[in-house]
């Protein structure tokens, strides 16, 4: 299970040098309008709830790494309420129709996102622990990424708005490090596994696969920000009422 781990960590050195993750780091750009992709995460963000219930959990279980699994569902099962926080505080509540609304999370600028759910869920649907294992540690280190670089821009953005944002910032951050499957217990339980050759190249794969579904949405969204700012469409010129001062 080891291998697992340390395959994750060398992809997710990799996933971290993606192009959207260098824009993020622009310091000529305002933190606002780095973040005006977020709306484009409401498909995954929102699915993820479900993906915790109803794929990764399976109760009752008398396996150890399954029930760790359970555990962390539970622990993350609630971060969507944290999302939507951000995007009211943000300034993205528009006053589109809600019609808008639904054509944009399913349309054309934000299929990539859409498919990680859906790729996820048959990757790990009645799949085996160590299989879905792999799958979260994936999701995490991917998110890590996202998360420490997304706090950075939120502390820079509350200075000029003096809002707190819960989902972007430290709060979900810390709550993210304390999951229990990053625990002392976690890891003793994964050297204690071992695995056939079957099915530590099954883990291996679903690891890379996992990887491309966010290298791709990854490269969507930074297509949409280039996007919107050709259109002059960022939040800094939709929303002003995001830098109001609360």
């Amino acid at each position: 299970m080891n291998d697992i781990v340390e395959y994750v960590k060398i992809k997710k050195n990799e996933f971290s040098e993606l192009e959207l993750f260098k824009y993020l780091q622009n310091a000529n750009i305002e933190p606002i309008n780095k973040l005006a992709f977020l709306p484009c995460l409401t498909h995954w963000i929102m699915n993820f709830s479900d993906l915790n219930q109803y794929i990764f959990r399976e109760e009752p279980t008398n396996d150890k790494l399954q029930k760790l699994i359970n555990t962390y569902t539970y622990e993350d099962d609630n971060h969507w309420v944290w999302f939507l926080e951000d995007i009211k505080n943000l300034g993205f509540d528009s006053s589109q129709d809600f019609s808008q609304t639904v054509k944009f999370i399913w349309g054309e600028d934000t299929k990539k996102v859409r498919q990680i759910s859906y790729k996820i869920a048959a990757y790990t649907f009645q799949a085996t622990p160590i299989q879905k294992f792999a799958v979260i540690e994936a999701i995490e280190a991917a998110g890590n990424v996202f998360f420490c670089l997304s706090t950075q821009l939120i502390k820079d953005l509350s200075c000029i708005t003096n809002k707190d944002y819960r989902y972007l910032g430290d709060f979900h951050l810390d709550q993210e490090t304390r999951h229990i499957i990053g625990f002392h217990q976690t890891k003793q339980l994964i050297q204690e596994i071992q695995l056939t050759e079957d099915e530590r190249q099954k883990a291996l794969k679903l690891v890379e696969d996992v990887f491309q579904l966010f290298a791709e949405a990854s490269d969507e969204v930074l297509a949409y920000l280039k996007k919107q700012s050709s259109n002059g469409t960022l939040p800094t010129d939709m929303h002003p009422s995001a830098f109001s001062i609360s």
